[in-house]
């Protein structure tokens, strides 16, 4: 298997909430290759950190390729610490995509870092004159990414965000669970979710019978199909999420042997 590798010059690594940043890299030989739902896999650091790590795309354009993540352990600490003019070797892009539907009206809903492959795909949905509307949850307001999603907001036709805690107006206090029951989602042509396993495990409950895909995150050994890590059960048996997905039918996920 021929494996696509890059050295790519780190422009910038921004703090955008808590423990959430962006890093935007300059890739050449990726310019324009990616698909919305695709993946890459990142050396975070040189030292001591073994396995590369798994990030979705939040944007490219014009071969800059930018990543949301949050600190979660020693490997994602170590990128929060990488400064600009360095650089970092990606393997791209990986993984199968979204299929963009055309003319249609469609929900994104998402959690966390689950937002990036979702702000990605509002961009080609918008292009194909799909109406957009999103629904993102999120712990607490310095949880919240807010400058990244107000970035992308051009392309959202509404706009909803819940935080487990709030006290402000301008957020709705509770999950994206407790305000999809409010929303009329019979008006949706379509869903695209991505995020924590149980918010996906109660959409699909939610969304039985819809037109629903998501995008999974899941541990990754190699990321190219050959280490069997991240396999998961489907209604058609065992699947890798590193190259069979990360985007599947929401319902042909056996969420309660996730």
């Amino acid at each position: 298997m021929k494996i696509n590798s890059e050295d790519c010059k780190i422009l910038d690594n921004i703090k955008m909430s808590e423990d959430g940043y962006v890093i935007t890299l300059k890739t050449v030989k990726f310019k324009d290759k990616f698909s919305p739902g695709n993946f890459l896999q990142l050396r975070c650091s040189e030292e001591n950190t073994v396995l590369r790590r798994p990030f979705s795309i939040l944007e490219e354009t014009d071969g800059h390729i930018k990543l949301y993540f949050k600190v979660v352990g020693r490997g994602t600490r170590r990128l929060s610490n990488r400064k600009s003019g360095e650089t970092v070797n990606i393997i791209a892009p990986l993984g199968n995509s979204f299929t963009v539907l055309a003319k249609k009206r469609v929900l994104l809903i998402g959690g966390g870092c689950g937002i990036s492959p979702l702000l990605n795909l509002s961009f080609f949905l918008s292009k194909k004159q799909s109406i957009v509307d999103a629904l993102f949850g999120f712990r607490n307001e310095q949880d919240y990414p807010k400058m990244i999603v107000e970035n992308r907001k051009r392309e959202l036709n509404n706009l909803w965000i819940t935080l487990d805690e709030t006290n402000k107006k301008e957020y709705n206090e509770g999950t994206t669970i407790d305000y999809l029951k409010k929303i009329n989602i019979d008006m949706y042509d379509a869903f695209y979710c991505c995020g924590p396993v149980k918010m996906m495990e109660k959409l699909s409950d939610i969304l039985k019978g819809k037109w629903a895909q998501v995008s999974l995150e899941a541990r990754m050994g190699c990321g190219i199909g050959i280490c069997y890590g991240c396999s998961i059960k489907t209604t058609t048996g065992s699947r890798r999420v590193c190259s069979d997905g990360p985007v599947f039918n929401l319902n042909e996920v056996i969420w309660d042997e996730f």
